[in-house]
């Protein structure tokens, strides 16, 4: 073979080497701006009539409502029976999605999307997130991953594509089955009560009305003495607000023959301005700490009356408050 043939086989060489990178890479810019162009388009279609949620992990379901009429309500907790939805959460989440852009391509090597926490949820070590909206007729997905450093963004993958992208914002998401879950449980406020007894275990019985001069009404009832005692004017009401505005990790369906095997430490009873009465029932702590607490509406049933509430310590002191600690030494 002489030199010029070796040349030109060569040259032809090179230029297959060069057409083929310059295809691969088209490929790839063509598969990265499909990505980009998909997720716009798909979420801006999906997000014009949101009617269902559901977030899950690879460890289940963290989060899941639908909108029923002009509420939203989540159906995660049980087959049958769904509690109200927190909205200003699911509004700052559906404000976040609505206002994604993507800022650059990553990976669409499946080898490499752990390191970006963008893996399919069904991976048994999967630390991706799964969201899915829909309407009547969309449906989107995305997988959402770590937060990228200096808090750039997020890393994100639709479920059907290959490449995974950066985008601008870092979703609020739900980290326990309770976040998303209204925190309005009672249907009355505090001007609506004419008292409130408290029956804790060992301790005499405390009645608490708004019959008094204090500052905000409520005073210890058939103790002037205690009343005249009190730390702060107002603790009394806020007394009060703490067991209306109650905080809880977590939620599950009532079961009276489960809840009849519970022991009881404490019983508040509210006694409202229309004649009706609500009573909540606090359990003794689990082996975890954990207290339980049963709301009963008898004169007026209520979704609340369905659901036992898991409190942590911290959340059930609201619901065991003692003389000593309303009032100074006597």
């Amino acid at each position: 073979m002489n030199l010029r043939v070796l040349i030109l086989s060569g040259l032809v060489a090179a230029s297959a080497g060069v057409a083929g990178w310059l295809q691969s890479h088209s490929d790839r810019t063509t598969r990265e701006a499909s990505a980009e162009h998909q997720l716009q388009s798909e979420l801006a279609t999906a997000a014009k009539d949101i009617q269902r949620i559901k977030i899950e992990t690879h460890e289940g379901v963290v989060f899941a409502a639908v909108k029923d009429t002009d509420r939203w309500i989540a159906t995660h907790l049980d087959t049958i029976m769904t509690f109200p939805v927190d909205m200003k959460k699911l509004a700052k989440f559906a404000n976040a999605l609505n206002s994604l852009e993507v800022l650059e391509p990553k990976t669409s090597q499946p080898e490499f999307y752990h390191r970006l926490g963008v893996e399919s949820v069904r991976d048994s070590d999967a630390r991706s997130l799964l969201i899915e909206i829909g309407g009547e007729k969309e449906a989107f997905s995305l997988l959402v991953g770590r937060t990228a450093s200096g808090n750039r963004g997020t890393y994100v993958r639709q479920p059907e594509a290959s490449t995974s992208l950066l985008v601008n914002k870092t979703l609020p998401l739900p980290e326990k089955r309770s976040d998303w879950l209204s925190r309005e449980i009672f249907a009355f406020n505090s001007s609506d009560i004419s008292a409130v007894d408290v029956e804790i275990e060992g301790q005499p019985l405390l009645t608490l009305n708004r019959e008094g001069e204090t500052a905000d009404g409520w005073q210890i009832a058939g103790n002037d003495e205690a009343t005249a005692a009190l730390r702060y004017p107002t603790i009394v009401g806020q007394t009060v607000d703490k067991m209306l505005r109650f905080d809880f990790d977590g939620v599950k369906p009532f079961l009276q023959h489960k809840w009849s095997e519970v022991s009881l430490i404490s019983q508040v009873i509210f006694s409202l301005e229309d004649g009706s009465e609500v009573m909540a029932y606090l359990s003794a702590p689990d082996p975890r700490g954990r207290f339980q607490l049963w709301i009963d509406t008898p004169d007026s049933p209520r979704w609340i009356s369905e659901w036992v509430f898991e409190l942590s310590e911290y959340q059930a002191r609201a619901f065991l408050p003692r003389l000593e600690n309303l009032t100074s030494a006597i």
